[in-house]
This record gives C-alpha cells, sequence and structure tokens, in this order.
C-alpha cells in the first residue's frame, strides 16, 4: 500500500468519526517505529486509538515489533488500541490487539476473524 493511500484511508476513518460528534486527534508519521497510533478518538464514555491498515488480501500481518509498541501504548494511555482494518468491499472492522494470533515472525488476522471484530456500528455503540 502507498503512503498517499494509507493516509486518504486514515483521513477518511478520522472524518467517519469527526462527523459522529467525536474529538479526533490525528498522529503524524507511522511504522514501525511510531510512539503512537494514527488516530486518537474521544468521546464522553469512550477514548481509544486506533491503527488503520487497508489490505485487499484474505490476511493481514503485523510485525512483532509493532504489536508491542502498540502494546505498550496501550498500557501507558490507559485506553485500548484497535486495529481498523478497511477490507474491500466489506468496510471497516475494528480488530483488538488481542485477537491477532503469532506466526513466526509476526502476528496476524484473517479476513474470516472479522467476527471477532468490531463494525462501525458497534464501535459507535461504545463510545
Amino acid at each position: 500500500m502507498s503512503y498517499n493511500k494509507g493516509t486518504r484511508f486514515e483521513r477518511q476513518l478520522a472524518n467517519l468519526f469527526r462527523k459522529k460528534g467525536f474529538a479526533v486527534v490525528r498522529s503524524a508519521g507511522s511504522g514501525v517505529d511510531a510512539e503512537s497510533p494514527d488516530l486518537v478518538v474521544l468521546g464522553p464514555r469512550m477514548k481509544i486509538g486506533i491503527e488503520c491498515k487497508v489490505r485487499t488480501k484474505g490476511r493481514l500481518n503485523i510485525s512483532a515489533q509493532k504489536i508491542e509498541v502498540m502494546k505498550e501504548w496501550e498500557k501507558r494511555a490507559g485506553m485500548p488500541l484497535f486495529i481498523a482494518w478497511k477490507i474491500t468491499r466489506k468496510g471497516w472492522k475494528f480488530f483488538p490487539l488481542n485477537i491477532f494470533r503469532k506466526a513466526k515472525i509476526n502476528y496476524f488476522v484473517l479476513e474470516s476473524d472479522q467476527k471477532s471484530a468490531l463494525t462501525e456500528k458497534q464501535l459507535f455503540e461504545l463510545f
């Protein structure tokens, strides 16, 4: 995925939350070493971090190092972090970090795991 495409989807998701009335902070920079998620979404009842991913295949891989950085952020921030995966023609699905399975060098979820993820509607109900 190109940087521009990833940025476009981050902005799209941020605007989706803003239109629903939430405060959204978009973090500059990305990659394995980024210390904060792409988005921080703030609502009256809940606050979450969101790392945005777009993949057309049926499997989403995230490096073990990135997962560790995100788990540390969750701990320091005191708020959950979700991986938002835009699945082609199916929309956004929000995966908590504990759904990811360990492989040899990375963590992954399959598109078929989306039953364990939250939909946009379910995520908005948390706020």
